[in-house]
């Protein structure tokens, strides 16, 4: 699957707000040369290293990284009379479309029929995480986030067993539709995310989702169409109510509901964030090596608040108004009693139809494997960057002046050394250059 996120190279302008900001050194470096001159230096993503978590294209005030999703190919098979299609929609979805349910009627005057609230498979991944406890001795991450997915099957693949055998809400989603429901035709998926595109043609999940259809460009497909969407009587989702799995899309949500069911007395962790929740995963893998305790739970999301504000969202809304819709939503199903929490009537019929064995996840590594920085080889080829650079002193090798984006010298040197860094973009050596030809 190639990554859904690319370079307008003719928009760059080599200004390092992306290499800055990638958690994984995902950037290369290219400069254009007239008559022995930089003319320009463009910066384009290395797939094989990129977890396509979107923060290059946050970063980017001149729109030359942008992202692709299905879209396109959705709108185009719902016009070729393709009455096959249901859809899914993550539970942010609710929280960006503030008359979501005029977008559902939307929808179904365009003849979708099935459309299914993805809160339905968060409930279907907290009961499955909930029975794992009972069986599993050890510490799992979760792994809703394709991104920290992503993350671990490249730069953390002895991790791979710490990361949970259970599906996402979205496969959830499309597996109950297959396996419980026959559902025999395609399934679109509403998303905030540009990672799930990845997740959902991933070969190890049988190509049970066949678009990522995500919310920015949807509503971007909307004011381009000219939809007035009043003009579509309100409809609503086909599935059962979901318990909690709707607080999913925000950061620890995942933690809210395990404390529910377990009465706060589970050890969860919750990160989100890049870079926060890269190094996190780093550190726990030390506390694993070294046999120190590690959290029963890792409930970690890439973006620093949660799905409803995803790279694949126009991030307009209030974080405030979300939390305030989901306590009202989760006041709701708290004033329903049960003898115990887990005695709920979805839960219950989970029980009783549900096998956990149509529901793991499978892993591919896909290892990003550091140089050796130890080899003389290695060494060599760093100190000649320095030379290049004309960095003698350790004062000089240590300048840190960051305009490379990289963070350090001794960062920028290695990133040259490897490949992924033009010696242009120090400014130390744009300095000495410039000196060198005024005098």
């Amino acid at each position: 699957m190639k990554n859904p996120i690319k370079t307008k190279e003719e928009q760059c302008v080599g200004c390092h707000q992306c290499v800055h900001i990638c958690p994984v050194n995902a950037n290369i470096e290219s400069s254009t040369y007239m008559s022995g001159i930089i003319v320009t230096t463009t910066i384009k993503i290395n797939e094989n290293r990129c977890i396509q978590c979107g923060s290059c294209i946050k970063v980017c005030t001149h729109n030359a990284r942008y992202y692709e999703d299905d879209t396109e190919n959705f709108f185009n098979d719902i016009k070729a009379n393709d009455n096959k299609i249901a859809l899914i929609t993550a539970p942010s979805f609710l929280y960006n479309f503030e008359n979501y349910k005029q977008v559902i009627g939307w929808f179904r005057s365009m003849g979708i029929e099935i459309i299914k609230d993805v809160s339905f498979g968060a409930d279907i991944t907290t009961y499955l995480y909930l029975k794992s406890f009972d069986a599993l001795k050890y510490t799992f991450i979760s792994q809703p986030c394709p991104v920290i997915v992503n993350y671990i099957e490249k730069y953390a693949p002895h991790l791979l067993s710490y990361l949970s055998q259970k599906q996402s809400p979205i496969m959830c989603t499309a597996i109950w539709m297959r396996k419980y429901e026959n559902f025999k035709g395609k399934i679109a998926f509403i998303s905030p995310c540009i990672a799930k595109r990845i997740e959902i043609f991933d070969v190890n999940n049988g190509n049970l989702i066949n678009y990522n259809v995500t919310i920015k460009k949807l509503k971007e497909y909307i004011k381009e169409k000219n939809i007035n969407l009043s003009d579509f009587p309100e409809s609503n989702f086909d599935n059962l109510s979901p318990n909690l799995g709707y607080n999913y899309s925000r950061p620890g949500g995942l933690k809210e509901q395990v404390d529910y069911y377990t009465g706060g007395d589970m050890w969860v962790k919750q990160v989100e964030g890049i870079p926060k929740a890269t190094d996190y995963i780093q550190k726990y893998a030390d506390r694993i090596k070294s046999m120190k305790p590690t959290p029963q739970l890792v409930d970690i999301l890439s973006c620093d608040c949660g799905c409803n504000f995803g790279p694949g969202t126009e991030q307009n809304i209030c974080e405030d108004d979300i939390d305030y819709k989901i306590k009202s939503r989760k006041k709701h199903f708290l004033d329903v009693t049960f003898d115990k929490p887990m005695d709920n009537p979805l839960f219950k019929m989970f029980d009783d139809k549900l096998n956990p064995d149509d529901f793991v996840r499978k892993y591919t590594a896909k290892p990003v494997l550091p140089p050796d920085k130890n080899t003389a080889e290695y060494k060599e080829k760093v100190e000649n960057v320095y030379i290049s650079l004309g960095k003698e002193t350790d004062a000089q090798r240590n300048h840190n002046c960051n305009a490379c984006g990289r963070g350090s010298c001794v960062l920028f040197a290695e990133s040259v050394a490897e490949g992924f860094a033009m010696i242009n973009s120090c400014f130390f050596y744009s300095q000495k250059i410039l000196h060198d030809i005024l005098g």
